[in-house]
Formats: structure tokens, C-alpha cells, sequence
């Protein structure tokens, strides 16, 4: 991948930021939220999107970052991308990072193997979310943290979805997974060793789940 094919990544990136910005979803500001769990040691961001997550994280001093995503191009763009912002962000130069192709409804690693996890938007597009689910809380030894969009957010997120695209393939409003979801099902998993907090948003709602 040449310089200009960069270029092109980063100007899609800032184009689709701007866009749902103007529209009333900041994007960039809603991963900020994730500090106030206090990630720490080593972490698992489920989920590569455009980095916003991982980029987010890299400000935290002294944490070890594995980025997982099913996708092959996710993880070439992703590389792509951080290498970009590592070269002109200082701050980010002390957390180190790695990029792992895996399903996260199978994840390759240990019992506890992470101190924190995080998936923000993303249990929704894992058709067997519930599996993934699992994964990230066998995976997790301290903290887990999970965002998705609040019903306000779901309805405004398929709006901007369909006037960006022209077409909506999947139904955040009708498809989408709740943050009351997921507590159901960590009741039916039997999960009763954890502490659970939530912080309601106006588009995203933020579930901290502390063993």
C-alpha cells in the first residue's frame, strides 16, 4: 500500500467522523468514556473498526494493547493506521500493540488472560453475540468493558446509516443488542462472581463488569 492509498484511509476516516459530527454522533468523543473503568496492564480491544478504540486506549501510559478482528483487511487497514498516528503522536510512542485475526466467539487465549477487555459497538455485529460474550468474560481476569448504542443512539445511528449509504443492512434500532441484553444473559451464564456498573448515555450506554 503506497503513501496516497494512506491518505485516501485517513480522509475516509475524517470525512465519516465529520459527517456523523455534524449530524449529532461524535464518534471520537464517545470512546473517552472507556477511561472512566481505568484500564490497565494488558487489554483487549474486541473489534478494530477505524481505531478510534485502540487509539483512545494508546493514550493510557504503560498498557499492552491486542487488537482482535475476524477480518484480514481489518487488521492490514488497522496496522496501517496506528502506524500512521504512532509516528505523529508522541503520546501513543510508550503503549506497545499488536494486531490478532481471531473470531471472538473462539478466541485464542488463555482463562484470564487479559487484565481489561473492551468492545464498544461491537457485540452487535456478531451474529452469535452471546458466544463472543463468554470469550471476553473467560478471557478477562479483572475488568470488562462493553458499549453499545442507547435506544436513542440506535434509531439516530440507522438514520445516518441509511442517508450515508443509501441502504441499511442491518437494523440497530430492530437487531441491535442492548446493555439490558447483555446483563440477561450473564444472569442465564450463571456469571454471579462479578460486580456489574452502568452509565447510561444518551447515545451509548456504558456496562463495567469488575470480578
Amino acid at each position: 500500500m503506497n503513501e496516497n492509498d494512506i491518505v485516501t484511509i485517513l480522509e475516509e476516516i475524517e470525512q465519516k467522523d465529520d459527517f456523523f459530527r455534524a449530524r449529532g454522533y461524535d464518534r471520537v468523543l464517545d470512546r473517552k468514556n472507556i477511561h472512566s473503568a481505568y484500564m490497565y496492564g494488558r487489554v483487549l480491544d474486541a473489534g478494530i473498526g477505524d481505531c478510534h478504540t485502540i487509539r483512545e486506549l494508546m493514550q493510557i501510559q504503560g498498557i499492552s494493547i491486542v487488537s482482535v478482528d475476524v477480518s484480514s483487511d481489518a487488521i492490514t487497514r488497522g496496522r496501517i493506521i496506528m502506524e500512521y498516528f504512532r509516528s505523529v503522536q508522541t503520546e501513543m510512542s510508550m503503549s506497545h500493540f499488536e494486531f490478532v485475526q481471531a473470531d471472538l466467539t473462539s478466541l485464542p487465549f488463555s482463562d484470564s488472560s487479559f487484565d481489561c477487555s473492551v468492545a464498544v459497538n461491537t457485540l452487535h455485529h456478531i451474529p452469535k453475540w452471546q458466544v463472543a460474550l463468554g470469550e471476553l468474560l473467560r478471557v478477562t481476569n479483572d475488568r470488562l468493558v462493553i458499549q453499545e448504542f442507547s435506544t436513542k443512539g440506535k434509531h439516530l445511528i440507522d438514520k445516518l446509516m441509511l442517508e450515508q449509504s443509501g441502504e441499511l443492512k442491518h437494523s440497530h434500532e430492530f437487531d441491535g443488542v442492548s446493555i439490558r441484553d447483555i446483563l440477561d444473559t450473564i444472569v442465564e451464564m450463571g456469571e454471579y462472581g462479578w460486580s456489574y456498573e452502568v452509565q447510561p448515555g444518551e447515545m451509548t450506554d456504558l456496562l463495567i463488569i469488575r470480578k
